[in-house]
């Protein structure tokens, strides 16, 4: 999916950092795109204009670390322990409709995938939601 069109639109300055040495992942790519396009278009949704989101990805160990990071206002106190929950609206959201699913499918993804999706919460500062992968380690002859 192409983000750069939903960051233009609300004046986000869209960036990645990709570690050159990063390793390949060794999991489900489609639904590895599902749970990382879900996330980003929360930050987008809620990132307030002229912030910023970026993307990182960078390898530690046998892991892989797949961070977005928004600026803005974060994730409220009160909305942390049920962002992950199907159905949840954040009480700071300003959306009048819909249902809010991301997140949780997110997050369902990641636990099929032996993991799960973090949250590193700056209140007035902004959120970094986290996706640790395994590494694609070269099968031993």
């Amino acid at each position: 999916m192409d983000f750069q069109e939903p960051a233009r639109l609300k004046h986000i300055q869209l960036s990645a950092n990709i570690d050159e040495n990063t390793n390949l992942v060794n999991d489900d790519i489609r639904l590895l795109e599902r749970a990382i396009q879900n996330i980003i278009d929360n930050a987008l949704k809620f990132t307030p204009e002229n912030e910023q989101v970026t993307v990182s990805l960078a390898s530690f160990g046998d892991k892989i670390r797949l961070s977005i990071r928004n600026t803005g206002p974060g994730v409220s106190p009160i909305d942390v322990p049920h962002i992950f929950e199907r159905f949840y609206r954040a009480r700071s959201s300003s959306s009048e409709t819909g249902v809010e699913l991301g997140l949780a499918i997110s997050q369902r993804i990641a636990e099929l995938h032996s993991t799960s999706v973090g949250l590193e919460n700056h209140p007035e500062v902004g959120s970094v939601f986290t996706l640790d992968l395994e590494a694609w380690s070269q099968p031993e002859f």
